[in-house]
């Protein structure tokens, strides 16, 4: 089974705050183009499952099908990778603006690219997260995982591994 890539542009839009529909900032082709760059990005990384893409535009499609979480993770690195090249156009853009007199002002670059680099760092973080929980599913399906209660009967029952259960006497 396999999906859509454009079923992938939506979500993509939103993580790039593009919401305006009447006034898109990213064209389709680029979306198509950093949803592409992703699927690399993750096979390369080999994080849970390698993808494949075939078909053109709008019959693009991803297979096998992702998981909810891969689906998420291929939207992050979509977004990162557009979010660098937003930091490299701003820094070229920085360069050529000067003012009539001649002089290159710099003052507003370096807020832009530390606004553009925490957004970057915030997108790794949430890459690094969906990787970490993905890593633990992974494992949890592998192994036969349970809890052990310890404890007396007249205590409460203190749980020891992932799950932390309390218990009231009525």
């Amino acid at each position: 089974m396999s999906i859509l890539l454009t079923s992938l542009m939506g979500p993509l839009s939103r993580e790039l705050g593009d919401y305006d529909t009447t006034n898109l900032y990213y064209s389709a082709n680029a979306l198509f183009s950093y949803l592409n760059d992703s699927i690399a990005d993750i096979n390369e990384e080999a994080i849970s499952q390698q993808y494949s893409t075939s078909g053109t535009g709008d019959s693009e499609t991803i297979s096998p099908t992702p998981s909810r979480e891969d689906k998420r993770l291929i939207v992050l690195y979509a977004a990162l990778a557009a979010s660098r090249g937003e930091i490299a156009k701003a820094a070229r853009n920085a360069i050529i603006h000067s003012n009539p007199a001649g002089r290159t002002d710099l003052s507003k670059v370096v807020q832009a690219l530390e606004y553009q680099a925490e957004r970057l760092e915030e997108k790794i973080e949430k890459i690094l997260i969906l990787r970490r929980q993905i890593a633990v599913e992974k494992e949890a399906g592998s192994e036969a995982w349970g809890v052990e209660l310890k404890g007396r009967p007249s205590e409460a029952p203190e749980a020891l591994g992932i799950l932390n259960i309390e218990t009231t006497e009525s």
